[in-house]
């Protein structure tokens, strides 16, 4: 039997979107004159009629394909996937894509890793030289805000001048 489209609509908000049944009822069905246990009521009543209920076991059972076939994709799966698409840019001659691939395809792989130093601990223990490099940095954005201009002293140092 062919669902109505409000029913086609409850069972997708509660198989689907994974609503509950009153809250489904309520966005498919004008309810402004019913009581919230009539609602309660209605709801179930048409979860367990048999064409609505087999829609949401279908809906729900779709849900639960998707995310093991989604689960399933690995890493294999996704080297050959830059494999194939490093073929397909090589054959249309678009060597930057390509290049773009193979480097996917050999991070994936474990090949390229990009490493980053990250430095914590107290100032005491860092370089004279990185702690310079951060306060012009910090200069530099704090003169782009607000208009002062950058001097730099004897050392090289730079410091903000008032316009």
């Amino acid at each position: 039997m062919a669902l109505t489209p409000k029913q086609e609509s409850f069972a997708l908000k509660v198989g689907a979107e994974g609503l509950g049944l009153t809250e489904a009822y309520k966005l498919t069905y004008d309810c402004t004159k019913s009581l919230p246990e009539t609602i309660h009521g209605r709801a179930s009543e048409l979860a367990r009629s048999p064409a609505v209920a087999a829609r949401i076991a279908r809906i729900q059972g779709d849900r639960v394909a998707a995310a093991v076939q989604k689960a399933s994709y690995t890493l294999a799966d996704a080297i050959l996937e830059a494999e194939e698409i490093r073929v397909l840019a090589v054959a249309a001659g678009n060597l930057p894509a390509a290049a773009t691939a193979s480097t996917l395809k050999s991070k994936l792989a474990g090949h390229l890793v990009d490493r980053r130093e990250i430095k914590s601990g107290p100032l005491e223990e860092s370089d004279v030289t990185e702690l310079e490099e951060l306060r012009a940095e910090l200069l530099k954005r704090r003169a782009a805000q607000t208009g002062e201009a950058i001097d730099f002293d004897e050392g090289n140092r730079p410091q903000l001048r008032p316009n």
